[in-house]
């Protein structure tokens, strides 16, 4: 019975740290992404600015209506 105990308790173990390693992974993969989209907020916003200035420059450019 106690082996029967220990067996069970061994696996029960294997699986916490089946279970502890997944998350960690889940953990890791999550602050990749947070990473990402806080990198594409800064590429989003450079290309607002780019954009806009790039607006202004051409502004000054009038075409004549045919």
């Amino acid at each position: 019975m106690i082996g029967g105990f220990h067996t069970a308790a061994q696996h029960q173990t294997t699986g916490i740290h089946s279970v502890n390693k997944a998350i960690v992974q889940f953990d890791g993969m999550t602050r990749q992404n947070a990473a990402l989209v806080e990198r594409s907020a800064a590429a989003s916003m450079s290309l607002r600015e780019q954009t806009r200035r790039l607006a202004e420059t051409v502004a000054v450019f009038r075409l004549q209506a045919a």
